[in-house]
């Protein structure tokens, strides 16, 4: 499914200089933008095209550039009342739902008690 996009060469520069302040290779941006928007990494060259001005419409999606970036909402055109309605969709992985799949709490060989 192709995702809807607009164009900003502006915002696009800025996020590179962003970027690059946070001394990350696009690789590593590209990480933590597909782990927090799908839980799995988006491709460098994917989060690349974002730096050259092709950017996510959805206001969650650009919510999630500005938070890890440190850059503000109002940048990504998302005002106070989107910025409530947006976090409101950010829901966070249940962690105990999470550590019982992968069994992150009793690691092999340990007997519970």
């Amino acid at each position: 499914m192709q995702e809807s996009v607009s164009f900003d060469r502006a915002l696009g520069n800025m996020l590179r200089e962003k970027r690059l302040e946070q001394k990350w290779e696009a690789a590593q941006a590209a990480l933590i933008y597909g782990e927090a928007v799908r839980g799995d990494p988006i491709t460098r060259k994917a989060y690349l095209r974002m730096e050259e001005g092709y950017l996510p419409k959805s206001p969650r999606r650009r919510l999630i550039l500005a938070a890890m970036l440190g850059l503000s909402p109002l940048v990504f055109g998302i005002s106070g009342s989107n910025v409530a309605r947006t976090i409101e969709l950010l829901s966070p992985v249940d962690s105990s739902k999470r550590a019982k799949s992968l069994n992150l709490r009793d690691p092999p060989g340990k007997k519970t008690q």
